[in-house]
């Protein structure tokens, strides 16, 4: 699949004028065109058009012999968009750079997640700082992972300070056993705690 690294099999080549001379059945799949229009085509009409400079700069610096890593947007046959981890390496043949090796990792879905990931992330932070209840994050064993900046308010301490500390600690003595079977029915529901 795509997930796999593109250059299991030969890895592509193109020669030092950009266009494509070899290529494998996983370049294929990636980008919707057939082995034979592959050949000849140059890879940055491939990319997106914001990515094409910057790519055309890691294959020359592959031309003098600096191997590259770098990630780029192309456009498969069909119009869809792909994101790879490309990695150019100075193709030598008796001692000349006679081109460059192209091997790529597929990782649109990777980058999708970590953009999800991204935007929830600001969303919740937008949430807490913002709010003037304390809202925070906890372990299993009631440590503090996060708290949000209005906890100095109401517990004396900086958001900071709390990280790896108990919540019981924070809490008066007669709290702490209502707080405990609180939190243990809270995760025996979400099948983390003791039946």
């Amino acid at each position: 699949g795509l997930d796999e690294t593109i250059a299991e099999q030969r890895p592509p080549r193109a020669e030092r004028d950009g266009c494509i001379v070899s290529a494998n059945p996983a370049l294929e799949l990636l980008t919707g065109y057939e082995l034979r229009e592959l050949l000849g085509r140059p890879f940055l009409q491939m990319l997106v058009p914001e990515d094409r400079d910057r790519a055309w700069r890691h294959f020359v610096r592959a031309l003098h012999r600096e191997a590259q890593s770098f990630e780029v947007a192309g456009t498969g046959r069909d119009g869809r968009e792909f994101t790879i981890a490309a990695t150019n390496i100075p193709m030598v043949v008796d001692g000349r750079i006679e081109g460059v090796y192209g091997i790529a990792r597929y990782i649109t879905r990777q980058k999708g997640a970590e953009r999800a990931l991204r935007e929830t992330e600001e969303r919740y932070r937008l949430l807490a700082d913002h709010v003037q209840d304390m809202i925070s994050l906890h372990d299993l064993e009631a440590r503090f992972l996060f708290a949000s900046p209005s906890a100095y308010k109401l517990t004396g301490y900086h958001p900071v300070e709390l990280m790896g500390r108990c919540l019981y600690a924070l809490l008066v003595p007669e709290d702490v056993p209502v707080l405990r079977d609180a939190h243990a029915a809270i995760m025996q529901r979400q099948g983390r705690g003791p039946a």
